[in-house]
Order: C-alpha cells, then structure tokens, then sequence
C-alpha cells in the first residue's frame, strides 16, 4: 500500500484496496480522488486537479490505461507485480517512479491489471 499522509486519503479505506487487489483479475489498485466524493475528503486544489487530469490523460494515451486519477497516491500492489518491476525510490517518489518504470512490458508478459478505485 501506498498512502499520502496530507489528508486525502482516508485510511479506513485500505481494507478495500487490500480486498480488490485480492481479486484474482487485479494486480494493481489506483485509487482515485475523482470517482467519488466522500464527506471527510479533503479536495486537491484546482491547478492541481487539472495538472492531474492532463498527466493522466497522457498516461491513458501512452499506457493503454483508463485510469482516472494517476497520481493519486493511495495505491495497493500486488508484491509479485512490484517485484517485477523494481522499484528502487522507497519514499515520496515511489508513485512516480512506478510510472516511470518500463512497466508495460513486463506486465504484458505477466497478465499485470489495473483497478480504479474511489
């Protein structure tokens, strides 16, 4: 799991992302900020949210991905997926680096899914 400590993301949330990572069609879970509003939530501010909107839709395009949130740092991996990929940035970085990666065709050859989650 990968979780921001800056208030967006509400903890008691992580039994969920454990659970659809479990699901045997999912490998990685991304949550997002934009599926679903809840109370406590805090919102991003509006140059960042439409920052995020851009990059996303750069990484839909280049990734083949329907992501609607990809840099929204609540995240569950499936360890087999991460080590597959080696990451090496074990802090703040990580979610970026994870991008960064040459993941696709390590998880092509692997099956590796996506989820969105609010």
């Amino acid at each position: 799991m990968t979780l921001d400590c800056d208030g967006q993301h509400e903890p008691r949330r992580i039994p969920r992302f454990v659970a659809a990572c479990r699901e045997p069609e999912v490998d990685i879970v991304s949550g997002s900020r934009y599926l679903k509003h809840f109370a406590r939530d805090v919102r991003p501010p509006a140059d960042r949210r439409r920052i995020n909107h851009e990059i996303t839709a750069v990484l839909n395009e280049r990734l083949g991905l329907h992501l609607t949130d990809g840099f929204c740092g609540f995240k569950a991996y499936r360890v087999e997926a991460l080590k597959l990929l080696q990451i090496s940035e074990p802090g703040y970085a990580m979610p970026l680096e994870f991008w960064c990666r040459p993941w696709r065709p390590v998880c092509e050859s692997s099956s590796c899914r996506f989820a969105d989650l609010p």
